[in-house]
């Protein structure tokens, strides 16, 4: 049987840390996003979540670095980079649901937004020091 490797109240911290510290850099300061923990991973086997609360227009949205990480070691690294992912998500929920509206397929509009994402990982994320 695989270990599960878990998360812990030090690693969330370090999650909430990053996701602010990127939050802010990106002038995201309109939000205002509630942190969880512990959350279950979805079929996918993410790390963590975003999503916008209802109404949009209140601009709330909640951020969650899950609990269980499967057989994936969690780092501190893996941890600031899940806090990126997760804000960059925020950051360009906006052009998904508009996308969406106008009748583009959701498997399309995932895909492409992890692209642009993993594109931001690989520059802003690597390269913008603490």
């Amino acid at each position: 049987m695989a270990k599960t490797c878990v998360t812990t109240a030090k690693d969330f911290d370090l999650f909430k840390k990053t996701a602010n510290k990127w939050l802010r850099y990106f002038g995201m300061m309109g939000w205002r996003v509630e942190f969880q923990h512990g959350v279950d991973e979805d079929e996918d086997g993410a790390r963590a979540m975003c999503g916008v609360n209802q109404p949009i227009s209140d601009r709330v949205a909640s951020i969650a670095l899950c609990k269980d990480w499967g057989s994936n070691a969690v780092v501190a690294r893996d941890v600031e980079q899940a806090a990126f992912h997760e804000t960059m998500e925020l950051l360009i929920w906006k052009l998904a649901a508009i996308a969406l509206e106008y009748g583009a397929p959701t498997e399309r509009v995932i895909d492409e937004t992890h692209h642009l994402i993993r594109t931001f990982e690989n520059t802003i994320f690597q390269d913008v020091k603490p």
